[in-house]
């Protein structure tokens, strides 16, 4: 058995939120919540760190001659994308974090003058302040509807762990759901909590795991598969075609007039098409 030191594993922790806030279909804000101040700052640099080595690699892909849409969009949301600290105020904290090797003075001046607030700002979708470290701040009372994404890296119990959940579980335009990333094991407890709070009417779980969205993601697909097909329109044989090639150009310009009119068959087509993508977006 290989035991992580503290620092080890929060190098682990942080690269995988690189990894998956860039992955995510629904670029929604996101927060990490951490056990305490000292942790919230030491995560929020090893995460400036891995997304500084990811922006670099980005680059050079790009210099080399890689000049995919893909890659070009993910190096726009690492240069625009502004992070942030937000945690509370408290005597003597300079002293106490400088006595464990940090420095909360800058991210404390920005809590502090930021105009507009880090808070008005991260509540606005447009705004590019997209990824927040905290602690205890925001857990409760907030609301941030494009707010889509937790990273848990804090033990949590019943109401507390309800009320930090319902961050991401806010309605908003072209996001089917929230996603909780658990690095605290606290799914145990979620469940728990859930028995005790969150079970609505129907007797359901709110919560479920990726394999849910996975299974609903392949029967949307079949489902709009096999619309297509009854229209005449093959979309395994498209996509068997030559890419940019006449044959292939010619079978979409086909499939496009079967599946555009009339006005009910274009409707159903479009809305199979949503779900899909919605689907797509909310892994």
């Amino acid at each position: 058995m290989t035991i992580l030191t503290r620092d080890d594993r929060l190098d682990t922790v942080a690269a995988d939120i690189v990894r998956h806030f860039l992955g995510r279909g629904f670029l929604g804000k996101a927060l990490v919540v951490s056990i305490d101040k000292a942790t919230a700052l030491r995560l929020f640099t090893k995460v400036r760190h891995f997304w500084e080595l990811e922006t670099e690699r980005v680059r050079k892909l790009i210099a080399a001659g890689d000049t995919s849409p893909a890659l070009r969009q993910r190096l726009e949301l690492l240069t625009s994308t502004d992070m942030a600290v937000v945690v509370s105020a408290a005597q003597n904290e300079q002293a106490e974090m400088a006595a464990l090797g940090l420095d909360i003075t800058p991210h404390r001046r920005r809590m502090v003058e930021s105009n507009p607030s880090l808070e008005e700002r991260f509540k606005k979708p447009d705004d590019p302040l997209r990824l927040v470290f905290v602690c205890a701040m925001w857990l409760t009372g907030f609301d941030a509807p494009s707010c889509s994404t937790l990273y848990l890296d804090k033990p949590m119990r019943n109401h507390t762990l309800m009320q930090t959940i319902a961050r991401a579980n806010r309605v908003f335009p072209g996001k089917h759901s929230g996603q909780i990333v658990d690095y605290a094991n606290v799914f145990a407890s979620l469940e728990r909590a859930l028995s005790l709070y969150g079970v609505g009417r129907s007797g359901h779980s709110p919560v479920q795991g990726n394999d849910v969205l996975i299974a609903q993601l392949r029967q949307a697909i079949a489902d709009a598969r096999a619309f297509c097909l009854g229209h005449q329109v093959d979309l395994e044989r498209i996509e068997a075609l030559v890419a940019g090639g006449m044959e292939r150009i010619a079978a979409i310009a086909d499939a496009v007039n079967a599946l555009i009119s009339p006005d009910a068959v274009r409707n159903d087509f479009l809305a199979a098409q949503r779900l899909v993508h919605t689907l797509t977006n909310a892994l």
